[in-house]
């Protein structure tokens, strides 16, 4: 109408929605300066998928014109990092309105009590847990080290424990939320420890638990956010009716669990690789 571009703001999705890159690029408010081409660089896309791109024009008076708007997809970089492994402890998630683990495993999904299961995610309301059967079989490919996900949504009220997917009675692992802070916590066989980060309510994140041998480190979205030195070998569960995965809430003795929670778990995996930070940057960018 008249004006012309003195900015662009370029907006680039995932096609889950999710916002992948923003930026604003300067031209001039002049059309005789106004540069033909303007260059931006992108990473860490994931090859084969689609990405939504927006580009809207923005004048010196911050009047916006219409956008263009354009499909594409990214191409594979030969010297990129391979994908990430699939999980190969447990890889829990809803399907078809069922809690299952997708791993060769045998592992055995039980719901107790109330528990509302959508399209793609366990809903707890302090009232029911999902657990899985005992993991003692499979605690020795995770002792000298591991990596554990979990994409979930915190509540609007963050001060009670909020256990999203723990195994923590007489040590063990578990990943929950307490007084505003999101803790991967693991016992060193004098103690807990755990690394921690600050959250908001009622917001969704993709997180990652990483224990190295030696250090617990924690992903938030993708990008590392924390570590501290877990100071001691890991100690795993030795009652036998602990040895299990409590999502909702935490393990205990009895398998019906503990400390049950409110909260929103979409799904949670355990590898008994040590991820690279590639690797968790790669999984965060999963729809």
């Amino acid at each position: 109408e008249g004006s012309v571009a003195s900015s662009y703001e370029v907006v680039i999705h995932y096609a889950n929605g999710t916002e992948f890159y923003s930026s604003t690029v300067y031209g001039s408010q002049y059309c005789i300066n106004q540069p033909a081409t303007v260059n931006f660089k992108l990473s860490d896309g994931i090859p084969g998928q689609t990405y939504t791109i927006k580009i809207t024009p923005v004048s010196i008076f911050g009047e916006k014109g219409e956008p263009i708007t354009a499909t594409m997809e990214w191409v594979a970089n030969p010297n990129a990092p391979e994908p990430p492994p699939a999980p190969d402890v447990l890889d829990i998630s809803v399907k078809d309105g069922k809690v299952i683990d997708s791993t060769e495993n045998n592992i055995e999904i039980t719901q107790l009590d109330t528990v509302s299961v959508t399209a793609d995610a366990m809903v707890f309301n302090k009232e029911g847990i999902v657990r899985t059967s005992s993991l003692a079989g499979l605690y020795g490919k995770m002792i000298d080290g591991f990596t554990m996900e979990a994409v979930v949504t915190t509540t609007k009220e963050l001060n009670p424990m909020a256990h999203f997917a723990s195994n923590l009675h007489a040590g063990g692992f578990g990943l929950y939320t307490h007084q505003g802070l999101l803790h991967f916590r693991l016992h060193n066989g004098k103690e807990y420890i755990s690394v921690t980060y600050s959250v908001e309510a009622n917001t969704t994140y993709h997180v990652v638990g990483k224990f190295d041998g030696k250090n617990l480190v924690l992903y938030i979205n993708g990008e590392k956010v924390n570590s501290v030195v877990l100071g001691g070998a890991m100690k795993l569960p030795t009652v036998a009716g602990a040895e299990f995965l409590c999502i909702g809430g935490d393990a205990d003795a009895k398998g019906v669990g503990e400390n049950r929670s409110q909260c929103t778990v979409y799904r949670v995996g355990i590898y008994s690789a040590v991820l690279s930070d590639s690797e968790i940057k790669a999984l965060s960018m999963i729809e």
